[in-house]
């Protein structure tokens, strides 16, 4: 029986959707060293258990989009969700540490069919006030993800070792592929366009404000995340805190992501403007990174100085996120699974280098190097969005694609 779109029920599966990339990555974190004894791996082919599916999940999004579009959302998303299931069954089920990063890789090919369509398909779904509401519930459901995934991964091994963390992540893969298969309609508008993939891009990125709005979300998010990668070595090393104190500050993050979100959704059952919380969260967030950075320049290291600001940069990606997904996506409403491939490939890019220069910046200059990395991608986001909203709103017919 297929689910309302207006239920609450919707929401949790699209949002279970967005959740797999984040799920398969940090449940996966305590296995890693197990890689090296059970499967004889190195240190770097254990890594690369993430880096390829980070690579896989990357590079599809920009595929899976437009294919999405041409050919709709319900045969990609259930295509992604049976690649995803049998990637994760690969992995648990691997004789060696090549067949595991092969499945990796497959499995986060398969996440990106699920990931990348669910914005997508609220947007074909619903517009204005009730798109923004959704997306906020979506990112909501994703922001649990890093909360309990670490934990999970943990009652897996002492379980049953690693493969039954793949095998959990399977069977969720297959769960919801059951779910998605009975309650999942059609919702892309029909269209007779051709699959033409450059031209198709070549209209979405003419866009502007597009084009803009995709770089105001990835450039926030490589602020945030700069502390994600950073947070072991400047919460464990430099300040002292204990592996389960960790767990607990870094969890005050994601629920700051939560509590965002929420407001978020707030404000636009109120209709107000999604100029406003898209605006106070950038300055906010460039003000609390800030903050933090004169703390740590004048010498002053702890855990009571530094976490707060690092949760309201949490609840300001609450605030920007969903508003500027919904933005990107309001532009050309006929293209929205290219829209969210290009927000989704986006984003993972500016991860990347976000890794990259904290990594830089840290071994030079520590817990500020962390703080001046977020505060770099912070004011980068600032500008970005002070830009996308000078450009003129392009026109949306002369843009779409022949048919």
């Amino acid at each position: 029986m297929p689910i309302r779109p207006t239920s609450l029920a919707f929401s949790l599966m699209l949002g279970a959707f967005a959740a797999l990339p984040p799920l398969s990555i940090d449940m996966g974190l305590p296995a890693s060293p197990l890689l090296q004894s059970t499967l004889g791996a190195s240190s770097a082919q254990a890594a690369l258990t993430f880096s390829l599916f980070v690579a896989g999940f990357g590079l599809s999004q920009l595929l899976m989009g437009p294919l999405s579009d041409r050919f709709g959302r319900r045969p990609i998303m259930l295509a992604g969700l049976a690649l995803y299931t049998l990637g994760g069954l690969g992995c648990a089920t691997a004789p060696g540490i090549e067949t595991l990063l092969a499945c990796r890789f497959v499995q986060g090919v398969g996440a990106a069919g699920a990931a990348t369509l669910a914005f997508a398909i609220v947007r074909d779904v619903f517009s204005g006030a009730d798109a923004r509401v959704k997306i906020a519930g979506i990112t909501s459901v994703m922001s649990i993800a890093p909360i309990i995934a670490p934990t999970l991964g943990g009652w897996m091994l002492l379980l049953g070792g690693w493969r039954t963390i793949y095998l959990l992540l399977a069977f969720t893969g297959g769960v919801l592929l059951v779910a998605a298969g009975l309650g999942l309609e059609e919702t892309r508008p029909p269209s007779r366009a051709r699959f033409n993939l450059l031209q198709r891009y070549a209209t979405v990125l003419r866009q502007k404000r597009v084009v803009g709005y995709a770089f105001v979300n990835a450039l926030s998010f490589g602020s945030l995340f700069a502390f994600i990668i950073a947070s072991p070595l400047v919460l464990m090393h430099d300040m002292g805190v204990t592996v389960t104190c960790f767990g607990m500050l870094f969890a005050m993050t994601a629920f700051g992501i939560l509590m965002g979100t929420w407001v978020n959704a707030r404000l636009a059952r109120r209709h107000v403007a999604a100029a406003l919380p898209l605006a106070a969260g950038l300055v906010i967030e460039l003000l609390a990174v800030v903050a933090a950075s004169v703390f740590l320049l004048f010498g002053v290291t702890g855990v009571e100085t530094l976490m707060p600001f690092m949760a309201m940069v949490g609840f300001c990606r609450g605030l920007i996120n969903p508003t500027a997904a919904h933005l990107a996506l309001e532009c050309l409403p006929g293209h929205s699974g290219m829209i969210s491939a290009v927000l989704g490939a986006l984003q993972m890019l500016t991860a990347s280098l976000a890794g990259a220069a904290v990594a830089a910046l840290y071994t030079t200059h520590g817990p500020f190097g962390m703080t001046l990395c977020m505060a770099g991608f912070a004011l980068a986001a600032f500008l970005a969005w002070a830009a996308t909203e000078r450009a003129a709103p392009q026109p949306v017919d002369s843009q779409e694609p022949a048919s």
